[in-house]
């Protein structure tokens, strides 16, 4: 049960008792005035969190294309630790790194049951003659690095456009 779901039980209680005092009555609305302006001064102090929330609930609200569906992914998504995200992101980067330096040195990017012979010989060959360069190149940033990284840019991020409205 939510805040506003419990408060709105409270309030049709006591509206709806006909014992209730005035008190009473006051009292709920002093928490629900109170509770509206915690909740204001929340989301004014958290302003860049609620930029990201719109921007993510939406593009999976544009993939899943379902309101209810894409909230619970979002949900879930912040749920998860941070950790559990930089290793994510993590995965993810070193990925892309990886797929960048194959294209660099001319591996094809066809997946491997795609290929022809020919092609698959042609990026051994390739394989073997980078040896080095592409094994550095395969998971190349660790999860300390990756972390470092994150969080000076988080951190410059927030001291950026915290004020930005």
């Amino acid at each position: 049960m939510t805040i506003d779901i419990a408060l709105h039980e409270l309030y049709n209680k006591v509206a709806d008792d006909p014992d209730s005092t005035h008190e009473q009555i006051t009292a709920v609305n002093t928490l629900v005035d109170w509770i509206n302006g915690q909740k204001k001064s929340y989301l004014e102090n958290h302003k860049l969190f609620a930029k990201v929330y719109i921007l993510y609930f939406g593009q999976l609200l544009n993939y899943y294309r379902d309101v209810e569906f894409a909230q619970k992914e979002l949900h879930k998504s912040l749920s998860d630790s941070v950790p559990h995200h930089a290793e994510w992101f993590r995965i993810i980067f070193n990925s892309i790194e990886s797929e960048k330096f194959n294209k660099s040195i001319g591996l094809s990017n066809k997946h491997n049951l795609l290929q022809t012979y020919e092609e698959r010989e042609a990026d051994l060959k390739i394989v073997q003659a980078n040896q080095s360069e592409f094994l550095r190149h395969i998971n190349k940033w660790d999860s300390d690095k990756i972390i470092e990284s994150l969080n000076n840019q988080i951190s410059e991020a927030i001291n950026k456009y915290s004020r930005y409205d």
